[in-house]
C-alpha cells in the first residue's frame, strides 16, 4: 500500500481556491472587462454590450455566449428585448 501523507491540523490539504478567492477573481475580471468599455449585463448567459458609434448615433452592439459573432445591436435606452440584427442597423 503506498504511503499517503496526511495534512497537518489547521492546514488545507489542497490548493483549491476558496469561495472568497473566486469571488475576488471574478470581481477583478468584471472590472477589467469594464475598463475595455464592455458592459457585462448577465454573467450566467455571458451577455455583454459594446458601445458603438454608427453614423453619428450611439448604440450598443450586443453578444452573448454561444453566438458565433457580434450580430446584434440595440438602442442605448433599450435592453436585450430590443435587440435587432446588425444588418438592420443603418
Amino acid at each position: 500500500m503506498p504511503f499517503k501523507a496526511r495534512p497537518r491540523i489547521g492546514h488545507k490539504a489542497s490548493a483549491q481556491p476558496t469561495g472568497n478567492t473566486i469571488a475576488t477573481q471574478m470581481q477583478a475580471a468584471v472590472i477589467e472587462i469594464g475598463s475595455w468599455g464592455v458592459v457585462l449585463r448577465d454573467i450566467p448567459t455571458g451577455l455583454v454590450d459594446f458601445p458603438a458609434l454608427v453614423s453619428g448615433r450611439q448604440v450598443w452592439l450586443c453578444w452573448r455566449l454561444g453566438e458565433d459573432e457580434v450580430g446584434w445591436w440595440h438602442e442605448l435606452s433599450e435592453g436585450f428585448d430590443g435587440r435587432r440584427m446588425l444588418e438592420d442597423l443603418v
